[in-house]
């Protein structure tokens, strides 16, 4: 009789796919480690959604005003709170559902070293993106930066401190029984895949223009996106999948797909037929400063974007950030120049009515729908695709063995449905000893909704087995080396960027501001980045300022 019940067993194979479960059907696999699912808010979430806490609390007590109140305290809202608090406004108030800051960037801490939740790395920006490379350099993660011009390679300009450049060897790839160096699996590709990889990457460059830097033309593709060029050729690439592309191309190699696939999966969540061609592209050429040059240096920390989490935090002041606080809803107040914002502590169940000259919702965007009321002219209702993730910090007491390529910062399984692990203590160069991974799942099925709803039903027993067996086929002796794992759903954990994304008109309007409410989150761009949360919030930021000079 097999381990798993017919429900548990579809939940898993859809979730994970067919080739870990095919890895061992039958074998009885023990689970004795601690661990638990770690500030889940899908309860709360989804009572949000049902409206219950209109229905409960009608009649919240006023209990402030405040000049600018910033709802969500992911990288959006923090930096939007830090722009502001620069600025001078002394009335700055974030409030954020999560237990701690951060949202997907928030990071934890155990007694042998700090670790990520979910973003955990910011490649080195090139000057072209001037508010985050001064951000950078105020918080001391830069080596120099220059303005010549002389160079071909605006990223030659900033040079990021060697201490915080992901160190050696930054990523390996689990094929064919073995670890190799690198990403693309060269161990298991064929002179036909070789070629295929030289012939994209050829393509790619074809995308990266250096003639636009500096200049009044947009590069093809550029960070943050608003400053992409926004042409024939972007339309074109938007009206067809990454997949399509390829097969258009003639790519037809399994390890180039392989490999594309991986890109689509880690930084949007999602699938080859489902990736707009033009964000797949721009995954590939964004981060290259000249054709047949290389993509950015990474800049990693043991607690991943926790520590840039961390730095927004102390220029906002943490005693203005209030944590485990739901927004119920928002409406215009009176004439409509101030908004008023209903809040439910989670803590203390308390509600509260605060009233605010400027908001900044630098929430997901399909809750616009669930929280704006009363406005005129309405919202656009932009509710763009989100994909679910399931994140798990693996705390170890020892180091399991692996054949073949040694340990890297990032470690990549050919055939998993997972996109590996990351090593926190890497960056500190402890390579022995006790550590903690964190390993990323992202569920990219087409139908999200039905994957969130399987995630959400997931046992977290269940899930725990899953990864360990993942990761079991690729070290010796793993679970002797466990001794708790802890993990995150995610439901709505990053944007997808499907078919249409780029040109979207509604989109673009998103941005726009609806009374005295304004916008920014990472989704505006259609892509989860750093780079574009911490555009979105300066940009709101920037226009609640404007605002408040002119009264």
């Amino acid at each position: 009789m097999s381990i798993f019940s017919s429900t548990r067993r579809e939940i898993l194979t859809s979730l994970l796919g067919l080739p870990l479960l095919a890895a061992c059907p039958r074998k009885t696999t023990s689970l004795d480690v601690d661990g638990g699912y770690v500030d889940d808010l899908q309860t709360d979430g989804h009572r949000i959604r049902d409206g219950a806490f209109t229905s409960e609390s009608p009649d919240a007590a006023p209990s402030g005003s405040l000049s600018v109140l910033v709802l969500g305290g992911g990288v959006a809202g923090l930096a939007a709170a830090r722009r502001l608090v620069k600025a001078g406004l002394k009335s700055v108030r974030v409030i954020e559902a999560g237990e701690e800051p951060g949202g997907t960037a928030r990071s934890g801490t155990s007694p042998v070293t700090r670790y990520p939740w979910g973003a955990h790395y910011l490649p080195v920006p090139d000057i072209s993106n001037s508010a985050l490379v001064e951000f950078l350099s105020e918080i001391g993660a830069l080596e120099s930066t220059s303005t010549r011009t002389s160079t071909l390679d605006p990223r030659d300009a900033v040079i990021a401190r060697e201490d915080v450049l992901c160190r050696d060897p930054e990523e390996r790839v689990f094929a064919g029984g073995r670890w190799h160096r690198g990403l693309f699996p060269e161990a298991v590709a064929s002179s036909a895949d070789l070629a295929a990889l030289r012939r994209f990457e050829a393509r790619v460059d074809a995308f990266v223009d250096p003639r636009g830097i500096g200049r009044r033309g947009a590069r093809a593709f550029s960070i943050p996106v608003a400053h992409s060029a926004d042409d024939a050729v972007a339309a074109e690439l938007d009206e067809i999948s990454m997949g399509a592309w390829l097969a258009r191309e003639g790519f037809e190699s399994p390890r180039l797909r392989w490999y594309v696939e991986y890109a689509c999966r880690d930084d949007f969540g999602a699938s080859l037929g489902d990736t707009s061609a033009w964000y797949g592209l721009h995954y590939f050429a964004a981060r290259r400063g000249q054709p047949k040059g290389t993509s950015a240096p990474l800049m990693t920390w043991p607690e991943g974007n926790g520590f840039l989490v961390d730095q927004l935090i102390s220029g906002v002041g943490v005693e203005k950030i209030e944590t485990n606080t739901l927004v119920t809803e928002i409406r215009p107040r009176g004439d409509g120049r101030r908004t008023e914002v209903r809040t439910w502590n989670r803590t203390n169940h308390r509600a509260e009515c605060l009233t605010a000259d400027h908001v900044i919702f630098a929430l997901p965007s399909f809750l616009r729908r669930h929280l704006l009321r009363g406005f005129d002219p309405e919202p656009v209702d932009y509710a763009p695709m989100t994909s679910p993730w399931l994140v798990a910090n693996i705390f170890l007491r020892a180091r399991p063995r692996s054949v073949g390529f040694e340990p890297a910062w990032d470690n990549v399984m050919f055939d998993s449905a997972s996109l590996g692990y990351v090593v926190a203590t890497h960056q500190r160069g402890r390579d022995f000893g006790p550590t903690v991974w964190t390993y990323y799942l992202p569920l990219v099925q087409s139908d999200a909704r039905a994957s969130r709803q399987q995630l959400a039903s997931l046992a977290w027993s269940d899930a725990a087995r899953a990864v360990l067996d993942d990761l079991d086929r690729a070290h010796i002796g793993l679970r002797r080396c466990v001794e708790r794992i802890d993990i995150v759903r995610w439901g709505h954990g990053m944007v997808r960027p499907t078919v249409g994304t780029w040109r979207a008109r509604d989109r673009r309007r998103a941005q726009e501001p609806v009374g005295a409410v304004h916008f920014a989150h990472t989704d505006l761009s259609g892509v989860a980045l750093f780079e574009e949360a911490f555009y979105h919030g300066l940009r709101a930021a920037d226009e609640v300022i404007a605002r408040s000079r002119t009264g």
